[in-house]
């Protein structure tokens, strides 16, 4: 057997093989450099510092250092200063597996693949690593020394790490939620927000700290966001969300939590607790490095709302967003009590210019349509004004049936005469409208939604509005609709794709 494949099966025990890498220097070296201490000796159980703050939800910190004196993880200082500034541009992959990863249990193979996979990282770019080398990594930005690692490009390593491999391996969510609130606490440096912020909710779910992440909001701001944290859905995942207007949606969704759900006397958030925090639970640090800290600050409920009130509040006031920038609105039936939803609906209402109750929007919409657009008469002008019309009444719930049941004719017959006038208006050759839909049909249905929405695009007309359309002419044939919301998209109802091949065909 080779000898690399003997280091790689023994590489995890430690000490059988060692790797062929250099000496480390001994541990009197590493304490003393160029005059200079590298690791900060305390004694134990010290007050190293009180901190007070005037903004923001933690008011007070108290820092000591550890009370206990270990040696674990003897020799895993020596090998991160050894080892800090090595870069490697090429190397194979070997993978390494440790419940606590240390450099002393990696083969040389292993510990080339790690100084590759971390030179690709500090330079932004992200390879093939496994879970261990990661933890190994995080290991080494919590204990190296500030003369090596700056704490403001330590934490940036760490939230940039957590952000680019979270999807891969999630437990990270379960770490980093932790352990970068200890770091920047201990260091007194600014938590990079703007790379968490796109998986913020995530990460309040996670951490026990909260208070840490929404520090700079007000306590009823930051009881919002923590409730929006709580929704099982996050709007952010919307291709309707981009960098330009997730401020708004953020906003607009946190106010009308905050105007639900939170009681406006808010008692219970002006109170200010204490609590006793041990720092890196669970993580590989060295005892001159943990600290337990007493922090003051005021305290949130994360309990204050369930799961399913909390997704469902979040969906709706999404939905009235979404109509207020003109885009596309979701449907807008949802499981919430109707008090939440009146008060969601009075936010949008009256605090917010622009915004309308959605029974209201939508009548608007419809009376705007029946409006004559000019003073003439134009019959292409009439029926085009009708077609457009009939998919807007029918958001309205219940006015049709209700309509069609008190105007003495049959249903039926009603139903067969609209019919046969859209169907002798798509067979028109002069019917632009029709023909338009029946084109973008087409396309929808033969080459998927891609392409249905690149014509409509190119013809000049919304596809929501092309949607309704073909929906209303399907209603009136079948007595339902054949398109319907695949998240993002719309696909033919498996049950009528026979009745929409025949219409096409025609």
């Amino acid at each position: 057997m080779k000898k690399d494949k003997i280091d790689d099966i023994f590489g995890d025990i430690g000490s059988i093989m060692p790797p062929k890498i250099k000496h480390a220097p001994k541990t009197e070296n590493i304490k003393e450099k160029k005059g200079k201490k590298i690791l900060k000796a305390s004694v134990l159980g010290e007050l190293l510092g009180i901190y007070e703050y005037k903004e923001g939800l933690i008011k007070k910190l108290e820092v000591r250092a550890w009370g206990t004196e270990f040696h674990f993880y003897d020799g895993f200082i020596e090998y991160a200063v050894n080892y800090f500034k090595e870069e490697l541009e090429e190397a194979e992959y070997v993978p390494f597996f440790s419940f606590t990863p240390q450099y002393s249990q990696m083969t040389l193979r292993q510990m080339k693949y790690y100084i590759h996979w971390r030179t690709n990282f500090r330079r932004g770019k992200c390879i093939k690593a496994d879970f261990s080398y990661l933890m190994l990594f995080i290991y080494e930005v919590i204990n190296i020394p500030e003369e090596y690692l700056p704490s403001k490009k330590g934490v940036r390593y760490l939230a940039y790490l957590w952000a680019k491999y979270r999807q891969q391996f999630p437990q990270l969510d379960k770490y980093l939620s932790e352990w970068i609130p200890d770091y920047c606490l201990i260091k007194a440096v600014e938590c990079p927000m703007d790379i968490i912020k796109v998986f913020m909710a995530d990460a309040l779910k996670k951490t026990t700290l909260p208070e840490f992440y929404l520090n700079k909001c007000d306590p009823i701001n930051a009881q919002a966001e923590l409730i929006r944290s709580e929704s099982e859905y996050d709007f952010n995942s919307s291709a309707s969300v981009n960098d330009e207007n997730r401020d708004l949606f953020t906003s607009h969704i946190n106010m009308a939590l905050k105007n639900c759900f939170i009681d406006k006397k808010a008692s219970g958030m002006s109170v200010l607790v204490s609590e006793v925090r041990d720092t890196y639970v669970g993580a590989l640090c060295l005892y001159e490095n943990k600290r337990r800290m007493t922090i003051t600050h005021y305290k949130l409920d994360k309990n204050l709302v369930d799961a399913l009130d909390a997704t469902e509040a979040v969906k709706y006031a999404e939905s009235l967003v979404r109509s207020g920038l003109g885009l596309r609105t979701k449907n807008l039936k949802y499981s919430l009590p109707s008090a939440v939803k009146e008060r969601i609906d009075e936010y949008f209402s009256e605090q917010v210019t622009g915004f309308e109750k959605p029974s209201e929007m939508i009548l608007r919409v419809a009376e705007k349509r029946y409006e004559p657009e000019s003073a003439g008469f134009s019959k292409e002008e009439a029926e085009k004004i009708e077609l457009e019309s009939r998919s807007t009444a029918m958001l309205i719930e219940g006015d049709l049936s209700k309509e069609e049941e008190g105007n003495g004719e049959s249903n039926e017959s009603h139903g067969n005469d609209e019919a046969k006038m859209l169907e002798e208006s798509v067979a028109t050759e002069g019917d632009a409208l029709a023909e338009n839909i029946k084109e973008l049909f087409s396309k929808l249905y033969y080459k998927g939604y891609g392409a249905f929405l690149d014509g409509c695009r190119a013809s000049g007309v919304l596809p929501e509005a092309i949607i309704e359309e073909i929906n209303y002419f399907a209603f009136l044939k079948i007595g339902d609709i054949v398109l319907e919301a695949d998240g993002e998209e719309y696909k033919v109802i498996q049950d009528y794709t026979k009745e929409a091949e025949e219409w096409l065909k025609k």
